[in-house]
């Protein structure tokens, strides 16, 4: 299943000084909303996206549904750098 993993995900950026600022992670139940947008296409649930602010236009994840490869999959699209980078400070 991959919703302990995203919310794993979810957790890690609110930890993260970068990703916590600049990262919003949201859950909808598709089942239960519908999304009236072109954009917005899915062939199945889980289906996740990440929208860069301003654009409305929805990247379709794909890779590793691990920890890793959501924060590898954000960091690729991401318009700021070290969203996960762990400060010394923070160790």
């Amino acid at each position: 299943k991959l919703e302990p993993v995203y919310e794993a995900f979810a957790r890690e950026a609110a930890k993260s000084p970068s990703a916590s600022k600049h990262l919003v992670v949201a859950k909808m139940d598709g089942t239960q909303n519908t999304i009236d947008h072109p954009e917005f296409k899915y062939r199945g649930f889980p289906t996740i996206w990440l929208v860069k602010k301003g654009t409305g236009v929805p990247i379709e994840f794909s890779g590793s549904r691990t920890v890793e490869g959501l924060q590898k999959f954000v960091s690729d699209y991401a318009s700021v750098s070290g969203l996960f980078d762990v400060t010394r400070d923070e160790l």
